[in-house]
């Protein structure tokens, strides 16, 4: 998944000035690919990553010796060669990425900040910036923002409707890029078991629920990076709960009715995940002869001979990704 939920984050904590820098074109292979985004804050702190650690240190002596003269450039990097007087430093990359560095004003970072707001209301967000004017567009669901007036929208929306996002287009110096939500993971059930889970997924990028009927488990202090806990008997929480289809949901409680209710309600919902936490032979009791839809996995996790709270948390995890990279092709 991307760090642009990340970068964002680290830049609107404050007011500080910050150079955000993004891989908008990769010409054949390189350790991260197009949309890839890394800030570096006046400050000294750099949040996120575009290579292997081959280019940042230049990248930063670049826009340092640029200073504030530094509005919007165009960087382009060759590590296609193997020799260690080159970006290729040996790593034998195989590409060319070419790097947009571009100063945050104050306008842009309240911008930034509606696009956030977007994002956690469930929103995604197409961005798109004419590279060598500075000027860009933020299009949502509820309407447009940014500071292009007369921005081509019809060409902007037929091409994200038609391309592979994200796409520059070398003719316009036009990068256009869809920012998603964070994919969600709910949990159900908050025992001791599920805290090295959480913390994981969390991690990678996803935005965490965790949800349990006991008091004493669901809380704070034992998952500190999940985004929301909610305390209720399943019941209760399923019936208040809003579900979207790209969301994934691990069963978890070790309580046998529980997870029979649970199981039954998600299979009703749109959901791209389903995993069950338990063997083959308590599933097949818990399906009770129901057919189960191709998005259920039981049991959770992708079959590495995991063993203990921690493995069965990197199988999990995995799992979820591949399945959510096979949803991105389909």
């Amino acid at each position: 998944m991307g760090n642009l939920h990340m970068v964002l984050d680290a830049l609107l904590e404050d007011q500080d000035e910050a150079v955000l820098a993004t891989i908008v074109q990769v010409e054949g292979s390189s350790y991260r690919k197009a949309g890839a985004s890394m800030l570096f804050k006046k400050n000294g702190e750099r949040v996120g990553l575009l290579s292997g650690g081959c280019v940042e240190e230049d990248l930063l002596q670049r826009i340092s010796e640029l200073g504030d003269q530094l509005t919007s450039v165009l960087i382009p990097y060759d590590m296609r060669a193997e020799d260690d007087l080159s970006w290729g430093m040996g790593a034998g990359c195989n590409g060319i990425i070419h790097i947009h560095a571009e100063r945050i004003t104050q306008e842009k970072r309240r911008h930034y900040e509606r696009v956030r707001d977007c994002l956690h209301s469930g929103k995604a967000v197409t961005a798109v910036t004419q590279l060598d004017s500075s000027r860009y567009i933020f299009l949502s669901e509820n309407g447009q923002f940014g500071n292009w007036p007369d921005a081509p929208l019809q060409d902007i929306q037929r091409t994200a409707s038609t391309l592979h996002l994200p796409h520059f287009d070398s003719s316009t110096n036009m990068f256009i890029r869809r920012i998603e939500p964070k994919p969600r993971l709910i949990l159900f059930g908050a025992g001791p078991d599920i805290v090295p889970l959480a913390n994981l997924a969390a991690d990678t990028g996803f935005s965490v629920i965790v949800t349990d009927w006991r008091p004493a488990y669901c809380t704070s202090s034992l998952f500190p990076k999940a985004d929301r806990l909610i305390t209720a008997f399943p019941e209760q929480m399923l019936s208040e709960f809003q579900f979207y289809p790209h969301d994934a949901a691990v069963v978890a409680t070790h309580h046998f009715q529980h997870d029979q209710a649970i199981i039954d309600f998600l299979f009703s919902q749109n959901l791209h995940y389903i995993g069950l936490l338990g063997s083959a032979n308590r599933t097949k009791r818990l399906l009770n002869e129901k057919q189960p839809p191709a998005h259920f996995y039981s049991p959770v996790g992708l079959k590495i001979g995991a063993e203990g709270p921690e493995e069965i948390a990197v199988s999990v995890v995995a799992e979820i990704i591949q399945t959510r990279k096979r949803l991105a092709v389909v």
